[in-house]
């Protein structure tokens, strides 16, 4: 079976405790955020033991940007991480991190959703495909670039490649064109939500209905990597919460290549993916 994990953002941060107590077991991952020029102290080594102390993996959703600038920042354009521009920031993150000492417990995951943003009307991040001037290519060439750092510096550390999910009429970039390949990856990952009534045509979409389109086209893709799923979660809105919760045992069994699912939980304007509720925390466990 996959095994389960939860995300923490700055400055909310939930410990891997807390998030025992709402999966009904220790967590086996936990996705932290931190950008890449705002985050003052750089990789935070005292965030990322406490994790792997309590058991579990060290997700690092690496946002290589000002997370507070939006999706329309040209200086952290594909081209410019290709051009070396921030090239001493990210020696400087990944000395830290290898300075650690626990590398072989810490999952990377930069410049994730490439292939465009889930969000309608939002372009994403500034090295998606279609913002900033980036294609495929560029965006190929960046990852490579990057990831060459990360081999020299910190070569225990995973990879994790991330499109976002399949979304029919969405206007994505396909994955297949934004893969680098297997020699700069470690794990492949997708992010997917049901958004409810914010979905494309406002259509109620299963666990299995979120992530087997794009599933079948990683395992074709990278059919010798190991899959996760880095973000998910469900909407208040719109259908049965606790139903889509209960779904999920249903949809891996249906998914098996897919080894840990990492649950979000933000609420923002009218998406609402908690799991206060008692009857939704209930199906979660």
């Amino acid at each position: 079976p996959a095994a389960l994990g939860g995300y923490n953002y700055q400055p909310n941060h939930q410990s891997a405790a807390a998030w025992s107590s709402v999966l009904g077991r220790p967590p086996a991952l936990i996705n932290w955020y931190q950008d890449l020029t705002h985050s003052p102290a750089g990789f935070d080594a005292a965030r990322a033991s406490e994790v792997v102390n309590a058991g579990a993996v060290f997700h690092l959703s690496w946002e290589l940007d000002d997370y507070r600038s939006g999706a329309l920042q040209p200086l952290y354009s594909c081209d410019s991480f290709t051009s070396g521009e921030h090239d001493t920031l990210l020696k400087a993150w990944l000395t830290s991190m290898a300075a650690w000492g626990h590398t072989d417990k810490l999952l990377i995951r930069p410049m994730w959703e490439m292939t465009g943003h889930m969000w309608a009307g939002n372009a994403g991040y500034p090295w998606a495909v279609g913002c900033n001037g980036n294609s495929p290519g560029k965006f190929i060439d960046a990852w490579r670039d990057i990831a060459g750092l990360v081999r020299s510096i910190a070569p225990k550390i995973r990879l994790v490649w991330c499109p976002s999910v399949e979304i029919p009429g969405g206007g994505l970039a396909a994955p297949e064109d934004c893969y680098p390949g297997d020699a700069w990856v470690d794990v492949v990952s997708m992010d997917g939500y049901n958004k409810g009534p914010q979905n494309p045509g406002g259509t109620w979409l299963t666990f299995d209905q979120v992530f087997h389109p794009t599933y079948d086209r990683l395992r074709a893709l990278a059919p010798s990597k190991p899959i996760i799923i880095s973000e998910t979660g469900c909407n208040n809105v719109g259908g049965d919460k606790v139903a889509w919760y209960t779904g999920i045992a249903e949809g891996l069994a249906a998914m098996p290549h897919i080894s840990a699912v990492c649950l979000f939980t933000s609420v923002s304007g009218t998406q609402d993916y908690s799991l206060t509720d008692p009857a939704v925390a209930a199906a979660v466990k």
